[in-house]
């Protein structure tokens, strides 16, 4: 059992010998070398069976579905929050927008959120945090482009009123509770 234990643990290395030798001394001990000694027979390693990987398959042979050649076309795409012609309210400004995409974005493409026209933020993620909206009504729209900035396709525009406290406008002060008649 041991030369075959040790056999096993020499086989990774047998590229990087040219012989193996098997030798056994008087009190029986089994010994393997790369180096012949007086007694030593040589041992016959025998290669390995390798099995060569297969090529990698296509999608269209596993699933039976076309690989697609052209970019991924979007057939859904759109802002789910905030709603159309709702008001948030959020005194630091926060605003988040939710996307709905379907099919999921391709690993090439980007969704770009645009707020009153301008780019406001570009990522992989179907979700995008705004902060320190200013208050008022705001628009907002997203696109998908590809690696090279082609626009592949956009939402509908979603507009929102973002409600903030003002300082320049303070609460009125609490009144005062009318004297109690005296008895």
């Amino acid at each position: 059992m041991r030369i075959f234990l040790l056999l096993l643990i020499l086989l990774p290395a047998i590229p990087l010998m040219a012989e193996v030798y098997r030798s056994v001394d008087e009190d029986g001990n089994v010994t393997f070398s790369d180096e012949p000694t007086p007694g030593a027979e040589r041992i016959e390693i025998r290669e390995l069976p390798t099995i060569k990987t297969p090529p990698p398959r296509l999608l269209e042979e596993e699933t039976g579905a076309a690989v697609p050649t052209s970019p991924l076309e979007y057939s859904k795409l759109e802002i789910t929050f905030p709603v159309d012609d709702t008001s948030v309210r959020d005194n630091a400004g926060n605003v988040t927008v939710n996307v709905s995409l379907e099919p999921a974005l391709n690993p090439d493409d980007r969704l770009v959120l645009y707020m009153d026209g301008v780019k406001a933020q570009e990522g992989a993620s179907p979700q995008f945090s705004l902060a320190n909206v200013d208050r008022g009504t705001h628009s907002l729209s997203v696109a998908v482009v590809d690696k090279d900035g082609k626009e592949l396709k956009r939402s509908n525009t979603v507009s929102f009123t973002l409600l903030r406290h003002s300082v320049q406008h303070p609460q009125p002060p609490p009144q005062k509770p009318p004297p109690n008649p005296a008895p």
